[in-house]
């Protein structure tokens, strides 16, 4: 899986919610900005977007460790 994937995934999940992008970042337990930088490409995914995403949903957790594993 590559990391635009488990981004896409993320994305789906807030809109099937509703979530502003705002309200996402803080479920991961990242900046807004981050969040951003991130659903555009210009940033590389680090420990603390790991960390919400085995956190907020862990049901997403195995194509997490999938796109580590990649790296």
């Amino acid at each position: 899986m590559d990391g635009n994937n488990l981004f896409q995934r993320l994305q789906t999940i807030q809109k099937a919610h509703g979530w502003s992008s705002r309200q996402m970042a803080r479920r991961l337990g990242i900046t807004h900005s981050y969040w951003l930088m991130l659903c555009q490409g210009k940033r590389k995914p680090g420990r603390k977007l790991f960390a919400g995403v085995f956190k907020a949903f862990p049901e997403l957790e195995d194509d997490a460790v999938s796109y580590l594993r990649e790296l």
